[in-house]
């Protein structure tokens, strides 16, 4: 089964490490494997892949990806917020409009009953 015997947390250190220091390996290995195994991924690992996407310029070929985990209510806040961040450059009305719908409940709620 492992042949390597890495566990999948130290794989996925070498994936993300590999990937910020060489844009292939971002776009061969990160990029086109995300969909697949990147529910594996601890917040963490997920939000240091897409900051290793966005700055290797790959955020318009995970741009499906990027809006999923942006609009994924069961994800944590870090990958969610990461997601956002990644589409800013090129999305900054429309990412700023969907975080400003999903806050508009708090806004001229007092804290009364």
């Amino acid at each position: 089964a492992n042949s390597t015997g890495l566990s999948f947390g130290e794989k996925t250190t070498l994936l993300l490490t590999a990937a910020s220091a060489d844009v292939v390996v971002a776009k061969t290995m990160l990029a086109k494997n995300i969909a697949g195994k990147f529910g594996k991924f601890s917040a963490l690992d997920k939000a240091r892949a897409l900051e290793v996407l966005v700055d290797q310029g790959l955020a318009s070929v995970i741009e499906p990806v990027l809006w999923g985990l942006l609009k994924n209510s069961q994800e944590t806040n870090v990958v969610r917020l990461s997601a956002a961040q990644g589409l800013m450059p090129d999305h900054e009305a429309a990412v700023l409009a969907y975080i400003n719908t999903q806050y508009e409940f708090s806004q001229g709620v007092s804290g009364g009953r």
